[in-house]
């Protein structure tokens, strides 16, 4: 059997997408996102099953808004998904109670990075909202030092000469719908990643406009290799483009040992084999203290660990297992 063998993680790929809940767009991605290049993929509306679930695979772990599935709580618009060959020692999420933010924290030994996966609704900025809560309240976890890295993508619904081309000037949001994000913005002192003026998504009139954004925090040494739109693995019928960013960032892969592979004993050979060794090397004989017993099990363990190891072939495990 063939098994994906992934490349040594030096560089982190993340995709994100606005799948606009539709389930052909989001399986879409899922079946043409190769796992050997993709690292991580963040999706704004995602498609949701009748018990708000969405569908991953064998090489994705999904990671919802902390508090997706609570009672009350609105239409999930934010996941990430996480390659399951990324170490999950090497990430931890971040609780934030807004069901579209899906925010986790990468650390080791290059540092840390904070991804935040945002989806902002054009009618109100209650994520916008609970960003600040949570960046006010918890930025030491967020950002640990002033070394580590913070990267803020997702689909923000806001318009501003800053980022949208001057074609679509006429679209800028009043002060009061705009200034929230320019307050966050200015007081975490983040930079535009995605190029303003590249369109992002396409409008019912045809009319292309930059509502998808890329923030990274201002620092001397940016991880950000690239950040880019990619129209050729657009989904079929999204009307927002792919945002491909690159990302400078060694993480540890999975690592299982091998295993034995029960399966490929003979146990009627195993049984014959392990009896002849008890009878040569382990007798059957009377316990008469603890020492002896502890010297018994050691034996018999050892002897039933040999047998396996000389019949049993050794079992390379799958290095997507989650």
């Amino acid at each position: 059997m063939n098994r994906r063998t992934p490349n040594a993680l030096s560089k982190l790929h993340i995709w994100q997408q606005n799948t606009h809940k539709l389930h052909y767009a989001q399986q879409y991605i899922i079946n043409t996102a190769n796992s050997e290049e993709w690292n991580v993929i963040a999706i704004q509306e995602p498609w949701l099953d009748k018990l708000n679930n969405a569908r991953g695979s064998t090489y994705w772990c999904i990671i919802y808004p902390s508090n997706h599935l609570l009672d009350d709580t609105p239409h999930t618009c934010s996941i990430l998904m996480i390659n399951t060959n990324i170490a999950i020692d090497m990430y931890t999420q971040m609780t934030i109670s807004n069901n579209d933010i899906t925010a986790i924290h990468f650390n080791g030994e290059f540092g840390h990075l904070s991804l935040f996966n945002i989806y902002n609704d054009c009618t109100h900025n209650d994520s916008l909202s609970s960003l600040s809560i949570y960046l006010s309240s918890s930025h030491h976890i967020a950002q640990p030092t002033l070394n580590n890295h913070m990267i803020w993508l997702g689909d923000l619904n806001c318009h501003h000469p800053l980022w949208e081309p001057e074609t679509n000037w006429h679209l800028d949001f009043s002060d009061v719908a705009i200034q929230p994000l320019l307050n966050l913005l200015d007081a975490y002192d983040m930079d535009l990643a995605l190029p303003p003026g590249i369109p992002t998504y396409e409008t019912a009139t045809h009319n292309w406009t930059h509502p998808d954004n890329v923030w990274h925090l201002h620092h001397n040494s940016d991880p950000i290799i690239s950040c880019n739109t990619d129209p050729h693995i657009c989904p079929p019928k999204a009307n927002h483009l792919p945002i491909i960013t690159v990302i400078e960032l060694p993480i540890a892969r999975t690592s299982s040992p091998p295993s034995h592979d029960f399966h490929s004993i003979d146990f009627v050979e195993f049984n014959t084999m392990l009896k002849a060794h008890l009878d040569r090397e382990s007798p059957a004989t009377l316990i008469n203290s603890k020492e002896e017993f502890d010297e018994k099990v050691d034996s018999l363990t050892s002897i039933i660990q040999q047998t396996i190891y000389d019949l049993a072939l050794m079992n390379k495990p799958c290095p997507f297992s989650k």
